[in-house]
């Protein structure tokens, strides 16, 4: 209650600022664009160690006269993946809420971000993404499960070219799903 006689000063007044035209922004659209923010910013980190490492699996060609490089171009590779891994797990989690489980759980991650939902988010890779995802999840499965066999130079060229086909629709895949961030965080 106010006392008689006295007048309300505009919120505008009261909080310091000139002139507020329009709604006042609401604790939960702060929330919102504070939360859409740290995704946003998170997964640029995650996409730029991801291309990062690809440019580092393409500097030795896996058919180089000198076969001690193998483990390197695979490395690079693995850590590749798992940053792309980790900026899916980021944005599933995020947005819809869990994480898929289980002995399936990366190939379920890679199926949920090749899937939208409606009213919730777009899908994060195109069907080529996907592709290209599924065959990088495949090479590290074989390295992290089948470390006593020998590196093939021939299997690892072949991902090197399926991966430096596929980075331009991977990288425009996440161009537009952080233009799909920008349009609903509520200004």
């Amino acid at each position: 209650r106010r006392a008689v006689g006295l007048r309300r000063r505009p919120d505008s007044a009261r909080i310091g600022l000139g002139v507020h035209h329009g709604p006042r922004p609401t604790r939960r659209r702060t929330i919102v664009n504070a939360a859409v923010a740290a995704l946003r910013q998170d997964l640029a980190n995650d996409v730029e160690i991801l291309f990062h490492r690809l440019s580092q699996a393409q500097e030795f060609p896996a058919q180089h006269d000198d076969p001690s490089r193998l483990p390197y171009t695979a490395l690079a590779m693995q850590h590749a993946y798992s940053a792309l891994e980790a900026a899916l797990e980021r944005c599933i989690k995020r947005l819809d809420g869990e994480l898929p489980i289980g002995k399936d759980s990366h190939r379920e991650l890679l199926r949920r971000a090749s899937a939208g939902i409606d009213g919730v988010r777009p899908a994060l890779l195109s069907p080529a993404s996907a592709s290209v995802a599924r065959q990088f999840l495949s090479f590290r499965h074989f390295l992290r499960h089948d470390y006593g066999a020998e590196l093939d130079a021939d299997q690892i060229a072949k991902l090197q070219f399926i991966v430096r086909e596929g980075s331009g629709t991977l990288r425009a895949d996440f161009a537009a799903f952080d233009a799909w961030l920008v349009s609903v965080s509520v200004l």
